[in-house]
């Protein structure tokens, strides 16, 4: 038969228990593991941030750079050329 014990431990004696009681081996070298992976992961995702903010950046400069070289060919190119708005798309003549 065995019959479950309640003890109430005070402060001064905890510090005392903690240092009889060994701890995991594994459990230092898991604290390394998890926060090396998670500095890794970090760099990672700002690297991927970074890459991509500057995708998107020089995308859309080069888009607008595009539509400036055409608005520029439609209004001063040729003279047959004219520009008409109906339903507020841009139509070309």
């Amino acid at each position: 038969m065995t019959f479950p014990i309640i003890v109430r431990i005070p402060q001064r004696v905890l510090a005392t228990c903690y240092q009889t009681i060994p701890r995991p081996v594994w459990e230092l070298r898991i604290y390394w593991l998890c926060l090396c992976g998670s500095s890794i992961m970090l760099l990672y995702i700002v690297t991927t941030a970074v890459y991509e903010a500057r995708r998107l950046y020089n995308d859309v400069n080069e888009i607008a750079f595009f539509y400036e070289k055409k608005f520029f060919i439609l209004v001063f190119g040729s003279s047959r050329t004219s520009l008409s708005y109906a339903n507020n798309k841009l139509n070309i003549i």
